[in-house]
C-alpha cells in the first residue's frame, strides 16, 4: 500500500515575513509576561506589614475614688509606696481593669495639661490586695510620668493582670499639692493605645 505523503505543517506555509512576524510577536508575548510578572512580584514585596490593631486604653481601664494625705512616719517609697514623714501622696482605687501591668503607663497632669514636675516627687506603685508592693516606678527629678516600664516585685510580671483589688499609690514629693486641681491618666502601651479620661486630684 502506497505511503501518503503527510501533509506540510501549517506553519510551513507561512510566508517568509508572516513567519518573522509570528515570531516577533511571540516573543513580544514572551516579555510583556515577563514584565507583568515582575511588577506583581514588586508589588507584593511592596506591600507593608499589617499593623496590629491596639484598643483605647479608656474601653479597658478607669480608676477613681482619689485620696490624699502625708505618709506615715515609718514608711518607704520601695516598701510602701511613700517616703514618710515629709511626702505627700494620692491613692486611687481601680474601679475597671481588664488589662495587664505592662499594658499601662501612668502620669499626672497639671492643669494646663503639662506634665507635672514635683519637687521630691518619687513615682507610682501598685501595692496588691495585701498592701505589698507589686510593681514601681522610680521617677526622676520629680517629673510624675513613666517614660520607661515598670519595676516588678513579688512574682509580678508584664502579663498579671492589673485587678480591681489592686491599688495605685503616688508619692508626690515634699511640697503640698493638694487643691491643685492636678490630673491623673494612664497611658495605653502594648495592645492598648490612647490615653484614659482625666481624673482630677483632690
Amino acid at each position: 500500500m502506497p505511503v501518503q505523503a503527510s501533509s506540510p505543517h501549517p506553519l510551513n506555509n507561512l510566508p517568509a515575513r508572516d513567519s518573522t512576524a509570528l515570531i516577533h510577536a511571540t516573543v513580544l508575548l514572551v516579555i510583556i509576561a515577563g514584565t507583568v510578572g515582575a511588577w506583581v512580584y514588586i508589588g507584593l514585596v511592596s506591600i507593608p506589614p499589617a499593623v496590629p490593631e491596639t484598643a483605647p486604653i479608656g474601653s479597658a481601664f478607669a480608676v477613681g475614688n482619689p485620696t490624699n494625705g502625708t505618709c506615715p512616719s515609718a514608711s518607704t517609697f520601695l516598701a510602701e509606696g511613700c517616703r514618710g514623714p515629709t511626702h505627700f501622696y494620692f491613692r486611687l482605687a481601680i474601679l475597671a481593669s481588664t488589662v495587664q501591668f505592662g499594658d499601662v503607663q501612668f502620669i499626672i497632669h497639671t492643669p494646663s495639661g503639662a506634665i507635672d514636675v514635683a519637687p521630691g516627687g518619687l513615682g507610682f506603685t501598685v501595692l496588691a490586695p495585701n498592701g505589698t508592693v507589686a510593681a514601681q516606678y522610680a521617677g526622676s527629678g520629680g517629673t510624675m510620668s513613666m517614660s520607661s516600664v515598670w519595676t516588678y516585685e513579688h512574682g509580678t510580671t508584664a502579663s498579671t493582670p492589673l485587678n480591681t483589688n489592686d491599688t495605685i499609690m503616688i508619692d508626690i514629693g515634699t511640697t503640698n499639692p493638694f487643691d491643685e486641681r492636678l490630673q491623673f491618666s494612664a497611658l495605653g502601651t502594648g495592645e492598648y493605645s490612647g490615653t484614659t479620661g482625666l481624673l482630677t486630684l483632690p
